[in-house]
């Protein structure tokens, strides 16, 4: 039972990584565009979305490790 509560946090956190990857990817390519057209004036926000969501993948990484680690600790 807290198994499967943990393994449905676990695909909710590793989904949160995915969606932040697919944000990153399109601030990043957001980010080319507008240093090609000479757009300065919004490069900083787009930079820093890509700093924040990668931040944020980070912490999603470690909760999941640590979900993993409690889920092992279950079972014995």
């Amino acid at each position: 039972m807290i198994e499967e509560r943990i393994d449905k946090l676990i695909k909710e956190y590793q989904e949160g990584i995915e969606d932040n990857c697919q944000i990153i990817e399109n601030c990043r390519d957001t980010l080319i565009r507008k240093l090609n057209c000479g757009l300065d004036d919004y490069i900083l926000s787009s930079a820093n979305k890509i700093v924040e969501k990668r931040k944020e993948n980070e912490y999603f990484r470690t909760f999941i490790e640590l979900l993993n680690y409690v889920k092992g600790e279950e079972r014995k």
